[in-house]
């Protein structure tokens, strides 16, 4: 049974919200009665949410700041790749799946001394110990991996400010980020919606590709990059992995047509096919190569089932008592015509 207070949150907690971005005066007071549903929370438990009091007491060591992600779902936010490195190490994600939890963030910079930072911007770091831990890490690649960074930001072009090395992501190959100040991908979302709705043009934001230096995909890439940096298959390649970080990071695609020529290619090489093979008409087989069905072998037995095995078959009369029959309804017709009554006991016995 859920407590009252989260009863009261389910019921009124977008009221209260929206009291976080109207009401200036009364914002830290009405912070503290905020829940949140984290990465260490179960879903399906109707009392297990947190207040920020609660997060900051179980904040790890040297973290800076309240990490959080905004997403259409718990589930969509929980597979995001932005927090696999972040549960590998133990930290704390607040998930947001409500429209207006983006409003309030904007409205809320700081609770305790420690500030909100979106887990999907470009601005994010661990705390300090482990950032130190990841950056040395990538100090050692960089310079390996220059000429990839440098041929995926100079193939990719529109919309991309720049590419570089992540140290956030575990097994996916790469993610887009927003800048800082950029627009989330759920805010993204939210304000492209709101511009079909009045009509108006909606301005993509420039985004970051964060490519992961630890996955095989990236580096069998880089290989390819620098034995041969006119590669098509490099190129295509490159596009595929930027559609897909799209859709992963929660992005929308806007060159549908391209994603969808760019997987049936994909599925073209996995299955052999020659990719300036036609459309055919011919059948798949000879027909002398494919079997009769069992459906058509089967009719032939139903058709002639014996008469016994049957579950509709009538019961057989003998013929003497049939002529008993039809006499007695003889005779029983010329006495209802006389007297116009009936008798039950001619229908009983039919």
């Amino acid at each position: 049974k859920p407590h009252p207070y989260i009863s009261f949150w389910k019921e009124f907690g977008n009221t209260l919200k929206w009291g976080i971005v109207e009401d200036h005066d009364n914002r830290d007071r009405l912070t503290k009665l905020m829940r949140f549903k984290t990465t260490r929370t179960e879903t399906e438990d109707e009392n297990d949410w947190v207040s920020l009091e609660k997060y900051v007491e179980r904040m790890k060591d040297g973290q800076k700041a309240i990490y959080y992600l905004a997403g259409e779902s718990i589930k969509q936010v929980r597979d995001s790749p932005f927090l696999e490195k972040l549960n590998e190490k133990g930290y704390e994600v607040i998930l947001f799946t409500d429209a207006i939890d983006e409003y309030v963030m904007q409205h809320l910079k700081e609770h305790d001394g420690f500030k909100f930072m979106d887990i999907s911007k470009e601005n994010f770091k661990f705390a300090e110990d482990d950032q130190k831990d990841e950056k040395e890490k990538l100090d050692t690649l960089k310079k390996s991996f220059k000429p990839l960074t440098k041929f995926i930001k100079d193939h990719l072009k529109k919309g991309l400010a720049r590419v570089q090395l992540s140290t956030r992501l575990a097994s996916a190959p790469c993610a887009i980020v927003s800048s800082e100040w950029g627009y989330s991908a759920r805010m993204e979302t939210i304000m492209r919606a709101q511009a079909l709705a009045q009509k108006t043009s909606f301005v993509e934001m420039p985004k970051v590709m964060e490519i992961n230096p630890m996955h095989p995909v990236i580096r069998a890439l880089g290989l390819l990059v620098k034995e041969d940096p006119d590669s098509e298959k490099a190129k295509e390649t490159v596009e595929l992995l930027y559609d897909t970080a799209l859709v992963s990071s929660g992005f929308y695609i806007s060159d549908n047509k391209g994603f969808q020529t760019r997987m049936q290619q994909v599925m073209r090489s996995a299955l052999g096919v020659d990719p300036s093979e036609p459309l055919s008409s011919e059948p798949l087989f000879d027909d002398s190569e494919v079997e009769d069905d069992d459906e058509d072998e089967a009719k032939p037995e139903a058709d002639s089932m014996e008469e016994e095995d049957s579950p509709f078959k009538m019961e057989e009369v003998d013929p003497a008592e049939m002529d008993k029959i039809k006499a007695r309804m003889a005779n029983k017709e010329d006495a209802v015509s006389e007297d116009g009554s009936d008798d039950a006991e001619t229908t009983e016995e039919l």
